[in-house]
């Protein structure tokens, strides 16, 4: 009997903190799961009569602003790090992750050299392929180009 009632109080306090928990943060506050737990309905009470918490941002106006910040820094002469993704403010001449802006300006235009080449060795491919399907090079000679272009 003892253990059946002990039980039953123990539920009861997780109901009451879940309901307080929900109450608390749908009126904007973090937590709110002792109050119930441990004063029961007196929490509850509690925890209803707090006022609305308009300073608190929801997790999509976070990133919405975060994105603005980090525009206006970038428009105010910052950079972003092409190495680890990191907005730094102007006067940052090192990112957090070890590169420099001058060695970020080096390696934004090594990978577009980079692309680039790709590009054509994908295009250059592709026309030996069509010479291929129309006949004008055999398998042979297709793969040993293959090989070359793609450093096998």
């Amino acid at each position: 009997m003892l253990w059946a009632s002990l039980i039953v109080s123990v539920i009861t306090a997780i109901i009451f903190g879940i309901v307080s928990k929900t109450i608390n943060e749908n009126k904007g506050y973090y937590g709110g799961f002792a109050w119930g737990f441990w004063l029961g309905i007196i929490g509850i009470i509690v925890v209803a009569c707090k006022p609305e918490n308009k300073s608190r941002e929801s997790f999509a106006e976070k990133i919405y602003n975060d994105d603005l910040r980090k525009e206006r820094i970038v428009s105010e002469g910052g950079w972003k790090c092409n190495r680890c993704g990191r907005t730094n403010a102007s006067y940052t001449t090192t990112c957090i992750c070890g590169t420099s802006e001058k060695e970020n300006k080096n390696w934004e235009k090594k990978e577009v050299k980079t692309s680039d080449r790709q590009t054509s060795q994908a295009d250059e491919l592709k026309k030996f392929k069509d010479l291929l399907d129309s006949g004008a090079i055999t398998q042979e000679e297709y793969n040993v180009k293959k090989k070359q272009l793609l450093n096998l």
